[in-house]
């Protein structure tokens, strides 16, 4: 369970900085904090306020070295190093960038839901393999009512089943989507449903935590308000099984309540 504060709904995400002068090192969640305050050019004023990503950058990876050489004092800060570079004074060496960047896809799909259709046509944005520079373009809706092949890599996104429940079977979570064949309107299930199948073997405890609490917060947002709630994944279509959605990645799957 998570604490009201670090609930995945809420609009600002408790989180913690780190000293010196209060930087945020390797943050996962200073990208959805940071959404609170950053306002879509062009919005209404009565709006909430949603950051525009441009670019996902992945977190950059931690290591732990070996121990120190002879002539050094046994030191925690000489065993740790990190890939990011830190100066003498322990500041982080930031790169610039010209675009604002996010590290999962959930800032970027909290955006398109709040985009107009001409604000998805003119935004930009750089996704791993996805050939589109356009958030209208890099987004993919599946089809309500059909299983088709998909021949681009996009952002894909339906309707989130929220009677559903995640399957974990040998390390692989399955979520079925509300979209697919075979609509039946009595049970108001598809017998052939679109389906994220999640590869979450190498995920870490507090992956697999997140993942499910974020399912059943968005899934609970939905039942208790009437929010209509989605799923989105950077994933790959299994050629084998076309109803199948792969993925690796935590970074790459988000669970939102719509509206």
């Amino acid at each position: 369970m998570y604490p009201k504060a670090h609930r995945p709904d809420r609009r600002v995400q408790a989180h913690f900085a780190t000293k010196p002068l209060r930087q945020h090192v390797n943050c996962t969640l200073v990208d959805e904090t940071a959404a609170a305050g950053g306002v879509i050019a062009g919005g209404s004023p009565g709006r909430l306020p949603v950051l525009r990503p441009t670019r996902l950058v992945e977190s950059e990876d931690r290591k732990i070295s070996g121990e120190p050489a002879a002539s050094l004092s046994p030191s925690a800060d000489r065993r740790r190093t990190s890939l990011v570079p830190v100066s003498a004074t322990g500041d982080v060496r930031r790169r610039t960038s010209g675009s604002a960047i996010a590290r999962s896809i959930r800032p970027f799909a909290a955006a398109f839901l709040e985009m107009s259709a001409e604000e998805r046509r003119g935004s930009p944005i750089e996704l791993p393999g996805v050939n589109a520079d356009r958030y209208q373009f890099a987004f993919k809706g599946l089809p309500r009512r059909d299983i088709v092949r998909l021949p681009h890599r996009r952002v894909l996104h339906a309707q989130l089943r929220w009677t559903g429940q995640i399957s974990d079977v040998d390390g692989i979570y399955r979520v079925e989507l509300y979209a697919g064949e075979g609509y039946d309107p009595d049970s108001r299930r598809f017998t052939r449903p679109w389906t994220l199948v999640v590869d979450h073997r190498d995920w870490t405890s507090g992956q697999r935590n997140h993942f499910r609490d974020e399912f059943a917060s968005v899934s609970g947002a939905a039942r208790d308000h009437g929010l209509t709630p989605w799923a989105f994944a950077l994933a790959d279509q299994n050629p084998a099984e076309l109803t199948e959605l792969t993925l690796t990645r935590r970074a790459y799957v988000a669970f939102l309540p719509g509206q």
